[in-house]
C-alpha cells in the first residue's frame, strides 16, 4: 500500500515499477520519435519519491533514469489519481523537477550540466483531462516576454478519455494492460461480473503465466478494495461456459470469500470498528464480521438463485459464523438453493 493508503497508488506502483511495464507505457505516451531516442535497456527505477506529504492524496510518482540520445537523463512519471484534473499540475511538476535536479547536483558535485527530464502524467479521472498540459498556459505572456516564462509540457496518458477496447490492444505486457483497465473502469462499474468478462482474454493470459502470481494478487486486492463486492465474481463463474474462464473466476472467488471470512469484508470491519468504540473493540469487530458475512451470503444466494424466501433470509440472519462460512463454501458449487443448507 502507498503511504496515502490509496489502492490506486498501490496498483500503479506494483505494475509500473516493473521496467518492462514502464517501458511499454513510456513508448505509448511519448510517441515513436521520442521513444526511439531512449535506450530502454538502461531504464532503471530510482528509489524515493518527490511528492510532498501535502500532495500525496492527489499524486504518486516514479522516477526512472535512462540514456536518452546518448545522454544521462531522467524520466519522471506522475500518477494523478483524483477525479478532477489538477489545473496547476504543471506548476507541481516544475517543483518536482527542480528537486530532481538538486538531488542530481548533490550526487554529482562536479557536474557542469543538468540531465534532461521527461515529465509524464498518467491520469484516470472520469470524463478525461480538461486542464493545460504545458506550463506556459498557466502564465500567458506577450511574445516579447515569453522567453522569461518556463517553457515545458508534460506527456499525458489520459485514461479517462481512452477507449477501453484500444486500451486492451495496447502493445504492453498483460499486467500493464489489466492495471490500466482496472484504474480506468473498476471504481465506476456497477457490474463487476460484466467487467471481468470483458477482460477475460487478458485474464486467461495472466492466469497461465507461472510468474504472474504477484500480479494476480495485486489486481485482486485492488478490485476487492475498490469494488467492495465479491458477488460479481460468482455471477461471472455462473455465466461463463468456457471451463478455463470458470476456473479463473472460481480461483478469484475463493480468494474473495476467504478474505471475507478472515476480515468480515470491508462493511463488517467498518461496523465492527464503530461498535467496538462504543461497546468494546473485540465484541464490535465480531459483530461487524458476522454482519459482513451475512450480507455477502445473501447477495450470493440472490445472484445464484433469484428471490430469497423470507424463511431462508431469517435462517441466514440467525446463524452463527461457522454455519455462515459453511454455507458460503457450498453456495459456490450448489445447483439449487436447498443444496446450500443440506447437512453433511
Amino acid at each position: 500500500m502507498s503511504p496515502t493508503g490509496s489502492p490506486h497508488d498501490a496498483l500503479f506502483k506494483a505494475a509500473f515499477s516493473l521496467p518492462e511495464n514502464a517501458a511499454a507505457e513510456l513508448r505509448h505516451v511519448l510517441g515513436p520519435d521520442v521513444a526511439a531516442r531512449i535506450d530502454f535497456t538502461t531504464l532503471e527505477l530510482c528509489p524515493g519519491s518527490f511528492v510532498g506529504e501535502a500532495l500525496q492524496s492527489r499524486h504518486t510518482d516514479l522516477l526512472f533514469k535512462a540514456r536518452i540520445a546518448d545522454e544521462d537523463a531522467r524520466i519522471f512519471v506522475l500518477f494523478e489519481h483524483k477525479s478532477n484534473p489538477e489545473p496547476y499540475l504543471a506548476l507541481a511538476l516544475l517543483g518536482y523537477m527542480v528537486q530532481i535536479w538538486e538531488d542530481y547536483l548533490r550526487e554529482h558535485p562536479g557536474a557542469r550540466r543538468l540531465p534532461i527530464i521527461l515529465p509524464v502524467v498518467v491520469a484516470h479521472g472520469e470524463g478525461g483531462w480538461r486542464s493545460a498540459a504545458n506550463f506556459a498556459a498557466l502564465c500567458p505572456a506577450p511574445d516579447d516576454l515569453r522567453p522569461y516564462v518556463p517553457q515545458f509540457r508534460f506527456a499525458l496518458d489520459d485514461l479517462g478519455a481512452e477507449d477501453p477496447d484500444s486500451l486492451q490492444r495496447r502493445e504492453a505486457p498483460v499486467f500493464a494492460r489489466l492495471a490500466l483497465l482496472a484504474l480506468q473502469q473498476a471504481r465506476r462499474t456497477r457490474d463487476l461480473g460484466r467487467l471481468l468478462r470483458g477482460w477475460m482474454d487478458l485474464l486467461r493470459i495472466l492466469h497461465r503465466d507461472p510468474t504472474g502470481q504477484r500480479a494476480r494478487d495485486q489486481l485482486f486486492r485492488y478490485l476487492l478494495m475498490v469494488c467492495g463486492d465479491g458477488a460479481g465474481f460468482l455471477e461471472t463463474t455462473a455465466t461463463e461456459v468456457d471451463q478455463e474462464a470458470m476456473d479463473i473466476m472460481e480461483t478469484y472467488y475463493e480468494k474473495w470469500t476467504r478474505q471475507g471470512r478472515e476480515s468480515g469484508l470491508a462493511e463488517g470491519i467498518q461496523t465492527g470498528r464503530q461498535e467496538g468504540i462504543q461497546t468494546g473493540r473485540q465484541e464490535g469487530i465480531q459483530t461487524g464480521r458476522q454482519e459482513g458475512i451475512v450480507a455477502t451470503l445473501l447477495r450470493i444466494l440472490q445472484r445464484r438463485f433469484g428471490t430469497i424466501p423470507a424463511a431462508v433470509e431469517r435462517r441466514v440472519r440467525g446463524a452463527d459464523i461457522a454455519e455462515l462460512e459453511q454455507w458460503i463454501d457450498r453456495s459456490v458449487v450448489a445447483s439449487a438453493l436447498d443444496e446450500v443448507f443440506t447437512p453433511g
